[in-house]
């Protein structure tokens, strides 16, 4: 296939109202202007750069929702000013499959990205401890940050955590709320 027959089976796909996004008024698809966005455009011109992450653990039922957020904020924000760090920890659902529909978004847009799959730190789900699972997932998340920062001296300007479903503009939002707060990693 070539990259126009991909670009338009992702935006079909990316159309798609999922159970959550149907809960999200802010969001519009495919790839609208909200009406509201004129009091971020400050964010916009100002050319920072941000840097995404995200645990996924089986969790294929918001992700396609999450990728055309991500994708919104590129948009938005210019697709060089982002980077996206996705960890898939351990899931048993079709979050894999839709990992690679997010590498191939993102290759195509021109994102910068890490996409890693890990596997459980435990055999048996029932004796996994969840804070210590979620502090090592989430450091796993993180460590292109600190990779990017020591081989290519990359700063960010702010840290952004999804962490479940996040509408486009509360991204802004949050970036906003923690510019005033100075707050280095912020989360929905």
């Amino acid at each position: 296939m070539d990259a126009q027959s991909v670009l338009t089976a992702i935006e079909q796909l990316l159309t798609m109202n999922g159970w959550v996004a149907s809960k999200c008024a802010t969001l519009s698809r495919p790839f609208g202007q909200n009406t509201n966005e004129e009091k971020y455009d400050h964010l916009a011109s100002q050319g920072h750069l941000y840097y995404i992450g995200m645990v996924i653990h089986s969790a294929d039922h918001f992700l396609t929702d999450q990728l055309a957020v991500i994708v919104q904020r590129a948009r938005r924000l210019g697709t060089s000013n982002l980077f996206v760090s996705m960890l898939d920890y351990d899931s048993s659902d079709s979050t894999e499959t839709l990992t690679d529909l997010c590498e191939a978004v993102l290759t195509l847009l021109g994102v910068p990205y890490r996409i890693r799959r890990v596997p459980g730190m435990t055999v048996d789900p029932t004796a996994a401890y969840y804070p210590l699972e979620e502090a090592h997932t989430r450091n796993l998340a993180l460590e292109p940050l600190h990779e990017l920062l020591e081989k290519r001296k990359i700063r960010f300007h702010r840290v952004i955590w999804l962490k479940g479903f996040t509408c486009p503009n509360d991204i802004l939002e949050t970036i906003q709320i923690s510019m005033v707060n100075e707050a280095a990693m912020v989360c929905g």
